[in-house]
Parts: structure tokens; sequence; C-alpha cells
């Protein structure tokens, strides 16, 4: 959603400080409207609404302690 570097990749915090920077930035009032979430093996899928009404899906993949190793974020145009 935000172009905060040119993969497109969270690798690190400082990453993911800078992308919230520039969403909270884009919309002070953000808030999101959470419709269902998934569960599966290893993983589980969040479905909302987020910003500006749009439609959203993200995937967690997760490690053996149970954190995310990768995530997955879908966003309706």
């Amino acid at each position: 959603m935000f172009n905060f570097n040119k993969d497109g990749v969270i690798q690190n915090k400082a990453d993911l400080k800078t992308y919230f920077e520039i969403g909270l930035n884009a919309y002070p009032d953000l808030h999101f409207q959470l419709h269902h979430c998934f569960v599966g093996v290893d993983s589980f899928v969040i479905y909302y609404t987020s910003a500006k009404g749009r439609l959203a899906a993200e995937v967690f993949e997760l490690n053996e302690n149970n954190k995310a190793k990768r995530v997955l974020c879908n966003y309706t145009t």
C-alpha cells in the first residue's frame, strides 16, 4: 500500500516503524473493521475493511514459535 522502499518488503523493526509512520501520517484517524479471521496450519488470515473503505486480507505464515515469519497483504483496487 505504501511504497516506503524499492522492494516493498519489511525486513526489520526500523522498516516496520517507517511503514506505520507513513500510514498514520496519511490517515491520522485510521481505523479498521474486522470481518473475519481464518485459521490454518501454521497460518492465519485476517479479512477487514481498511482505509478509504478498501477491503483487505492479510496472510500470516507462522514459524515454530508461532511468530509471523512472512505476511502477505492484499487490497482491493
